[in-house]
């Protein structure tokens, strides 16, 4: 079946998930919860603001922190794949209308 995304977007240098997106995340985990098989591909981004390596950091934090919200939802372990990908793929330009695109974990179910 094909992979659906979901994005969840962070304000600057935080990752902190919003309360927005409690909604979209609690759907994910009941289906990742009936379905134990599903994966997750769980990828933290930022935009180009501040170092490599702070940034790095940073999109680690937020893969994590979606991680850790659906563990709390009773999503297991072994079914979340997290990484950090830094400031590399923006999906926008770093420009101050855009950048906040880029400030985002990416969501991608694996059958």
């Amino acid at each position: 079946s094909a992979s659906k995304t979901t994005v969840v977007l962070f304000k600057l240098n935080s990752a902190q998930i919003a309360a927005s997106y409690h909604r979209p995340l609690d759907s994910v985990a009941k289906l990742m919860k009936a379905n134990r098989k599903i994966k997750l591909q769980v990828s933290g981004y930022t935009d180009n603001t501040g170092t490599e390596k702070h940034n790095k950091v940073l999109s680690v934090s937020r893969a994590r922190a979606v991680a850790f919200y659906l563990l709390k939802k009773g999503v297991k372990r072994g079914q979340i794949i997290t990484s950090g990908k830094g400031s590399g793929n923006p999906v926008a330009p770093n420009d101050k209308e855009h950048t906040y695109l880029n400030r985002r974990a990416e969501l991608m179910l694996i059958q």
